[in-house]
């Protein structure tokens, strides 16, 4: 191992708190930070703007770190992709009131009409919901634009939307041009693609602006297809990696560590890590870390093996997977059903379902 790859090291991150008219005031208690006045709706936990809290990097931004070395920073599977920025984007959401029916483009929708690197998938895991909080994900029937734009007017675009009930443990998938809404009562850790672009469709009368067009455009106009994720687990010694959800921007995962897991970027992809509750440490040739739940860390590529020691500790990770290596090969090998592997893809001929088809005819 060279000397700079020994000199990185699990990178803690000072979280971006962001006002938002729907925001709640619980993420000073979750993360363990000062709150400003007002309702807050997100932390911008890990990002390019993010600043590193400690170590011989302390107070540099994560974007600024990854730019000097993308290579030993982001890892070979990113750089691959054709990709030398930070890809993800991880946040904490407090959605205390229902958030504006909405929509994200594709990445070639993105680049060719906003001029942008990167569309947004998305996936939520809950973190806790009241009786009954749901969400809005995609319409429960095949619509047409005209029935759309007729329903914006008086309010009956949500008749026709998908309502779905979800609570603590939950996970789901948003594929880009999936029309969607976080309803109010739910927290949640949100891994996506690193962009900000979001088309408003309607907003319940607040008065921010819509993007009507834009959203008519890039809109899946049928029922998505599938529900929440249902996660399959690989078992570890006596701890357990869940499997949430898997496509070919990042790979979500619950790990739930009793004892000791060790890990392994393999050089391929920078892990993210939120510790959800528990608490425990992280070590790796050169240091340790405790680990605090409300933070979260990232792992550079370069780092390689790490180990992870708690008793009920529950982290959530996320990286940028080679879905065969990353995904199939492991949850075949410990028993999975090639169909439920395929469904952590989401609907019918995603990405994942057509990457196994070949191995195992689905």
């Amino acid at each position: 191992m060279s000397e700079q790859a020994q000199a990185w090291y699990p990178l803690r991150l000072v979280p971006e708190l962001h006002e938002r008219v729907w925001g709640g005031r619980q993420l000073g208690h979750i993360l363990g930070v000062a709150m400003p006045d007002g309702p807050v709706g997100e932390s911008w936990s890990m990002g390019t703007a993010n600043h590193v809290a400690a170590g011989p990097l302390a107070g540099q931004s994560l974007g600024a770190v990854i730019a000097r070395d993308p290579a030993a920073m982001l890892g070979r599977t990113v750089l691959a992709s054709g990709r030398s920025d930070l890809p993800l984007l991880f946040k904490v959401i407090d959605a205390a009131e229902l958030l504006s029916i909405q929509v994200h483009p594709d990445d070639r929708y993105a680049r060719t009409v906003e001029g942008a690197a990167f569309g947004k998938s998305e996936a939520w895991h809950i973190l806790a919901a009241t009786p009954g909080a749901y969400v809005i994900h995609g319409f429960s029937h095949p619509v047409t634009p005209a029935e759309i734009r007729a329903g914006l007017g008086d309010g009956a675009i949500t008749s026709l939307l998908r309502r779905v009930e979800l609570q603590a443990g939950d996970t789901f998938y948003v594929p880009a041009g999936t029309v969607h809404a976080i309803g109010g009562g739910l927290l949640l850790a949100e891994i996506q693609e690193n962009s900000d672009l979001t088309y408003r469709l309607y907003d319940w009368g607040r008065p921010r602006e819509l993007h009507i067009d834009h959203s008519l455009a890039v809109l899946h106009a049928r029922p998505p297809g599938f529900g929440p994720s249902r996660p399959l687990t690989v078992t570890v010694g006596s701890s357990a990696i869940a499997y949430l959800v898997a496509c070919r921007y990042f790979v979500y995962q619950a790990l739930d560590v009793e004892d000791r897991l060790d890990c392994d970027t393999e050089g391929r992809s920078f892990h993210v890590l939120f510790s959800q509750h528990g608490t425990g440490s992280l070590t790796w040739d050169g240091g340790s870390a405790p680990l605090r739940a409300g933070e979260t860390l990232f792992i550079p590529a370069a780092l390689g093996r790490y180990s992870i020691t708690g008793s009920g500790l529950r982290l959530l990770r996320a990286f940028v997977p080679d879905v065969l290596e990353d995904v199939i090969g492991p949850l075949l090998e410990a028993g999975h059903p090639a169909a439920a592997i395929a469904a952590l893809g989401g609907g019918p001929g995603n990405e994942v379902e057509r990457a196994i088809a070949p191995i195992c005819n689905v």
